[in-house]
């Protein structure tokens, strides 16, 4: 969490933050994520988790909530 709060102050110092959680390998933190982006007013993220797309049927996009609530940062 310290990382990503420091990498959006200096984006923002540098002029804006993308505002979108990027994870190419989560594991071990995939409860906690939602809701530590949503403190940070990140709405989206591109993630791969062991799933590949010729496993899925249909859409790739998908609602990922967290039980937590965070206050932002």
């Amino acid at each position: 969490m310290r990382n990503l709060l420091y990498g959006t102050r200096i984006a923002v110092k540098m002029g804006h933050s993308m505002k979108v959680g990027y994870l190419p390998d989560i594991f071990g933190q995939k409860t906690y994520l939602p809701s530590i982006f949503k403190g940070f007013e990140i709405d989206f993220s591109i993630l791969q988790c062991g799933i590949y797309t010729d496993q899925l049927k249909e859409d790739l996009n998908f609602t990922w909530k967290s039980h937590l609530l965070m206050a932002r940062a």
